[in-house]
């Protein structure tokens, strides 16, 4: 067995140190890119819904100020012919014709 200066140990013990500092701050930046990582996917699902929610009211919207087959073929309050909407009677409320006035009330007088 070969016997090391008192020295040459302390320079061993002194690199093995930065060794392992130097392994500890890799760790450190690993670990924090890895938390970024998983912020950034979860950040991605709220948005991916946030963006399917804001597809659908676009829709909505586009087909309540388009007018299509399919558009005609499902309820639609803003659809509205002779007067009358498509929505069933119990949903709305007679549309009244152009110019027309509403009807008037009666007061009783006791």
């Amino acid at each position: 067995m070969v016997e090391q200066k008192p020295e040459e140990l302390s320079e061993e013990f002194a690199k093995m140190v930065m060794d392992y500092t130097g392994m500890e701050n890799f760790w450190k930046r690993y670990n924090k890119v890895k938390l970024e990582q998983l912020s950034l996917k979860r950040r991605r699902v709220q948005l991916l819904d946030i963006n399917g929610k804001l597809r659908e009211m676009l829709k909505q919207y586009l087909d309540g100020i388009s007018v299509s087959d399919e558009v005609l073929s499902q309820l639609n309050p803003l659809f509205i012919v002779n007067h009358r909407s498509n929505l069933p009677s119990a949903l709305s409320p007679p549309a009244a014709p152009p110019g027309a006035k509403p009807p008037r009330r009666h007061l009783q007088h006791h």
